[in-house]
């Protein structure tokens, strides 16, 4: 695998004897940094899925879906535009009960936040198992015009399981972020204010996080 200088993308990459047995430095820019924050090309990342591919915390089986809901005596019910959050509650609940949506984790958990004065629209919250519940965004109930029920609620359970997907992913990326920021800070000692605030600058900018410009 080649690896590659996570400041300049240089693939002059080399082991450093002042390091410790992780510790790389670019030979392009001379930048020092661990193997975990090195970065791949797309050919490696693609030859080498299992080393970096995001693993989704829950699995969404759209086929047993529709198996359970064309089912009179099915673990779930259908979906509409005007369910309310305890409706939705309950089709998440038994979803998973019937493994509809699934997980290895013990203990992780999806549920449909309670309707309430301060949050008038169901929202999805995640118990990954260990750690705080995790709160997304508002449930999406716009169903398509030519969509019949099966399919709508099928599309809901889906998307539920995305937004979940991708709200356990989040933590994790913003550690590794942490540890590549604590990584460059103790290799660049003592720290230039210019380059710590460039550095910090390309973190945030990459976790999706806007930055005004001086000017603005």
């Amino acid at each position: 695998m080649e690896l590659r200088c996570p400041d300049c993308c240089s693939p002059e990459v080399e082991g450093d004897s002042q390091s410790p047995p992780e510790g790389l430095r670019c030979g392009n820019c001379g930048a020092g940094f661990q193997r975990d924050c090195a970065l791949v090309t797309v050919h490696d990342a693609e030859s080498c899925p299992s080393a970096t591919a995001q693993v989704d915390l829950f699995a969404f089986d759209p086929e047993l879906a529709v198996a359970q809901l064309r089912d009179p005596d099915g673990a779930i019910a259908l979906a509409s535009t005007y369910s309310d959050a305890d409706e939705l509650n309950v089709l998440v609940e038994c979803a998973q009960e019937a493994k509809v949506i699934a997980t290895d984790r013990e203990r992780a958990r999806l549920f449909v936040y309670p309707l309430s004065v301060g949050e008038p629209e169901p929202l999805l919250a995640l118990d990954p198992g260990a750690g705080p519940t995790l709160l997304g965004g508002s449930v999406d109930l716009s169903q398509g015009e030519e969509e019949d029920p099966i399919a709508f609620t099928v599309r809901l359970l889906a998307g539920i399981v995305e937004e979940a997907n991708g709200l356990a992913a989040e933590p994790a990326a913003g550690s590794r972020r942490l540890d590549r920021i604590v990584a460059y800070l103790n290799e660049h000692r003592p720290w230039s204010g210019g380059d710590v605030c460039e550095f910090l600058a390309r973190e945030l900018q990459a976790s999706g996080r806007r930055l005004l410009d001086t000017g603005e």
